[in-house]
């Protein structure tokens, strides 16, 4: 029996990753998702590979020569390294995969509405908000300070006392 073929006009997995979900909707909210989310990829695969340098088999260079290093990093292509670049590519694809889901695109697409609804205060009334919030920290600051200054005497008369 034959193999079933895939319909011309269905999309595969790399043009099903790049098609946005609900084009034109959300586009702030999931660009920042996206740069978080890679950012996140690339850090963790970054300490993966500073953990990989900890071992000396993955430290030799694959290749002799000229080839042995990226050109303008400097950086000898090891096992570690490939390691992380895999690391990476499968981490910030995950990322591509999760940000197409549904419940999550449609949760970015109503916070970036809920957003746009916000009213956000002026710069003067953000100003004196903080004037505000400012002072009542160092009050209240200043205040725990005294009670624990108090607290701790008692204490200390009391341990020097109760035998």
């Amino acid at each position: 029996m034959a193999e079933p073929t895939q319909d011309a006009g269905a999309p595969g997995f790399w043009a099903d990753l790049i098609r946005p979900y609900r084009a034109g909707q959300g586009t702030v909210a999931r660009t920042l998702a996206w740069i978080v989310g890679a950012g996140f990829s690339l850090w963790g695969a970054y300490d993966l590979w500073i953990w990989l340098h900890g071992f000396g088999a993955l430290n030799r260079p694959f290749l002799d020569g000229a080839l042995a290093r990226i050109p303008v990093l400097r950086t000898p292509i090891s096992g570690s390294l490939a390691i992380a670049v895999a690391v990476a590519a499968g981490a910030i694809l995950l990322v591509a995969w999760l940000l197409k889901r549904p419940w999550l695109a449609d949760l970015l697409i109503e916070t970036e509405g809920e957003m746009k609804k916000v009213s956000w205060p002026g710069r003067e009334e953000a100003w004196s908000a903080t004037k505000v919030v400012s002072v009542a920290t160092v009050a209240i600051t200043a205040v725990l300070l005294v009670y624990d200054l108090i607290l701790t005497q008692v204490m200390r008369l009391l341990t020097e006392y109760a035998i």
